[in-house]
This record gives structure tokens, C-alpha cells and sequence, in this order.
């Protein structure tokens, strides 16, 4: 018998350590901006200077944007147990179909766990939304392709 809870354990990490390295490279960028452009005050005057700190002020708000999006990530995240084990899926559900598996969290993508393939959706995603209150036996067509749900966990 798999050990689920160790497997959703181990996706959760993968998530985890991804999404503060995202956190961690935009503060990074953010703040090298923000030098960045406190220094370009500190040069050459005329339209050389308004075009550049112009430049840099809209890149600062990419990554504001950008930091956003990942911290909003690491919240979602954060709502997530995953000691839980659950009869339906919902978020931080692990689903096991006779053709993929899914975690219930953010969307990312696909994360090999011991050399399974996991995909991490969110629950506004075409397939999250579909999976989202069935239970074991439940079938669900996707992509012209029948999922029967063989576990959740």
C-alpha cells in the first residue's frame, strides 16, 4: 500500500521550496531595481535621465507584481493541510486516477515524486473544477478522455 501522506508531503515541500525561491528572486530583482534607480537620480540630467528612470519605475512594477504573485502563492499554500485525509476532493486533495494524478493546491505543473508523475493544479482549473466534491468511483471526461478517481488521500 502507497503511503499517500508521505507522497502529498513530499509534493507540498517541492511546492514550497519553488515558491520562496520565486519570492526570494523577485525581492532580490525588486531591490536592485530600486537601487538601480535611486542611483540614476544621482547621474545625468536631461530626457536620457527621464527615459531611463521612466524604464526603471516600470520594471520596479513588474516586480511588484510579479513578488505579488508569489506571495499570493505561498498563502494558498499556507491554507493547506496536508495531514488531512480527505473522502472528497477538495484542496490539498491527492487524487489517484487510472490515468494521472493530481494535488489539489496551486498551479504549477507536473512534479516527479519517486518517479511518478504528480500534476499540482489549482481548483480553478479546468480539470480542478471538474475533480472538485467527486469521490472515489467517480468518473469525470477531460480532454475527451475518461479519469475514474481510484483514490483520494
Amino acid at each position: 500500500m502507497t503511503d499517500w501522506k508521505a507522497i502529498k508531503e513530499m509534493i507540498y515541500e517541492q511546492l514550497l521550496k519553488i515558491v520562496d525561491s520565486k519570492v526570494e528572486i523577485a525581492q532580490k530583482e525588486l531591490q536592485a531595481a530600486n537601487e538601480s534607480r535611486n542611483n540614476e537620480t544621482k547621474s545625468t540630467a536631461g530626457d536620457k535621465h527621464e527615459t531611463g528612470r521612466a524604464m526603471i519605475q516600470l520594471e520596479i512594477e513588474r516586480l511588484g507584481v510579479q513578488l505579488s504573485k508569489a506571495v499570493s502563492l505561498k498563502e494558498k499554500l499556507a491554507q493547506i493541510d496536508i495531514q488531512q485525509i480527505r473522502n472528497k476532493v477538495e484542496l490539498g486533495s491527492l487524487i489517484i486516477t487510472d490515468q494521472e494524478n493530481y494535488f489539489i493546491s496551486i498551479g504549477h505543473g507536473k512534479l516527479v515524486i519517486d518517479n511518478e508523475d504528480y500534476y499540482c493544479i489549482s481548483m480553478a482549473s479546468p480539470i480542478g473544477e471538474l475533480l472538485i466534491d467527486q469521490e472515489v468511483g467517480s468518473s469525470v471526461i477531460f480532454r475527451k478522455k475518461e479519469l475514474t478517481i481510484q483514490e483520494v488521500a
